[in-house]
């Protein structure tokens, strides 16, 4: 049988990545509006429990939140070491991805 594997990179948080993200877009070093995770989480089981009752296409969901609030970090180790798998810095990567985006007129 085959294996899986999770080709990510350095870990980094939401908040960080956002920050990374504005700057390339150049928006500067803003401070970013932090919710609390308790009023997001009601917020999103009322969101899941209306699109479930009343068939509403709401995006927002109990889990989508609760991933969201969630301090989530991967390995790609195992590629790393098996696959000889390596990643290029993701800063790097946003940025370059910034610079296609305008490039292409898509931003």
């Amino acid at each position: 049988r085959g294996a899986r594997y999770i080709l990510g990179g350095a870990p980094v948080s939401y908040a960080e990545l956002n920050r990374v993200i504005a700057e390339a877009l150049g928006y500067g070093r803003r401070r970013g509006l932090v919710l609390p995770a308790g009023p997001l989480l009601q917020a999103g089981r009322a969101s899941s429990w209306l699109r479930d009752r009343a068939r509403l296409p709401l995006p927002l969901t109990e889990g989508l939140v609760a991933t969201g609030c969630a301090e989530l970090y991967y390995s790609s180790a195992k590629a790393e070491q098996e696959l000889g798998w390596s990643y290029r810095p993701w800063r790097e990567a946003i940025v370059d991805a910034v610079a296609w985006l305008r490039r292409e007129a898509r931003l």
